[in-house]
Formats: C-alpha cells, sequence, structure tokens
C-alpha cells in the first residue's frame, strides 16, 4: 500500500502539494480519531484513583463532540484536496494521452486497439482518478492512526504496546498476502 501511495505521489507533478496537504489533513483527523480512546483511557484512570466528578464528565463530552468535528472538518478538507488533485491529475494524463494518440499511425487503430484505449480512458483511468486518490488519504490516515495508538499503547502499559506491535504485524502480513492475490486476479480481470 506503501508502494501505491509512493507511486501516485510521484505521479502527482504539479498537484503534489495539494496530495502533501491532503496527507497533513489525514494526520490531523487521525489525532482525533483516537481522542474517544484516550478520553475513555483518562476517565478509567480517574475512576481507578478515586478522583472522577461531574466536571471530568462534562469536560470528556466536550473533548468527545470536539474530535468528532475536528474529525469531520479536516476528512471534508482532505476530501475536496485529493478528489480535486485526482480529477486535475488524470484529466492531465487525458491530454496527454491524447496527444500521444494524435501522432500515431492510422493502422494503429485496429478493432483490438480502439477496445483496449477505450477501456484505458472510460474504465481504467476513472477507477485510479475516482478510488485510488480516495483511498490513499485512507490509508495514509489508517497509517499514521495506527502509529498514534500503537504509541498510546506504549504509554498505558508496555504489555499493550507489544501486544498492539504484534496486532499490527500480523494485520500487515495478511494484507501483503490478500494484495498478491488481490494483483493474481486483477491481472486476470484485466485481461478479459
Amino acid at each position: 500500500m506503501i508502494e501505491m501511495i509512493a507511486r501516485i505521489y510521484r505521479l502527482a507533478g504539479r498537484y503534489r502539494s495539494r496530495i502533501t496537504l491532503a496527507f497533513f489533513t489525514v494526520l490531523i483527523k487521525g489525532i482525533a480519531m483516537n481522542m474517544p480512546c484516550f478520553i475513555i483511557c483518562h476517565v478509567f484512570m480517574k475512576i481507578h484513583e478515586g478522583s472522577a466528578d461531574s466536571s471530568l464528565v462534562w469536560t470528556c463530552v466536550i473533548a468527545m463532540l470536539a474530535s468528532v468535528l475536528i474529525q469531520i472538518i479536516f476528512q471534508h478538507a482532505s476530501d475536496r484536496l485529493q478528489s480535486a488533485a485526482g480529477f486535475m491529475l488524470f484529466a492531465d494524463a487525458r491530454l496527454k494521452l491524447g496527444a500521444h494518440l494524435r501522432k500515431m499511425p492510422m493502422g494503429f487503430f485496429t478493432e483490438g486497439n480502439i477496445g483496449r484505449i477505450s477501456s484505458v480512458l472510460s474504465s481504467d483511468m476513472s477507477f485510479v482518478e475516482e478510488v485510488s486518490m480516495s483511498q490513499i488519504a485512507n490509508m495514509a490516515g489508517y497509517i499514521f492512526s495506527q502509529i498514534i495508538m500503537v504509541v498510546f499503547m506504549f504509554y498505558v502499559d508496555y504489555r499493550l504496546g507489544i501486544t498492539s506491535v504484534i496486532v499490527v504485524v500480523l494485520m500487515v502480513l495478511s494484507a501483503g498476502l490478500a494484495r498478491k492475490t488481490l494483483h493474481k486476479h486483477s491481472r486476470k480481470r484485466q485481461d478479459q
């Protein structure tokens, strides 16, 4: 997944700054996503210490609402930044492809080649434009969120931190296996 993010980032060209800003908004959203866990742990620690009171409850309610509001605002900003970058990036790619096809000899435009060109323009580019761009920031957000959560687990207790690292490693390994299977089947799908 990180390879895909790096590849699209390299292809972004002049739209790279928009994608970078989208990553920043996703980082803040990732922190806000984890805030409820931090707040709950804080409440449990206060209850365990015997120092919980009504002001703590109201502070936690306000913090929870603030974290939801921050998530909404930064998700909206991320969506706007990356979607616009994706549309502009692939508009440029379509123009480049059109300019390249203009220079091709007439014999190139056989029935098979026209089908492939049509598939690239209508299916492939649209899929990458719509799905990939929205998934890049989401994946970056999940990565940031996992890093923040693992660090927090080490803060709470080193055993929880070690357990969360093991879980994350197992998730990454299973995702790698799923990606290999997906690549194998996506080639068959593309050929068909």
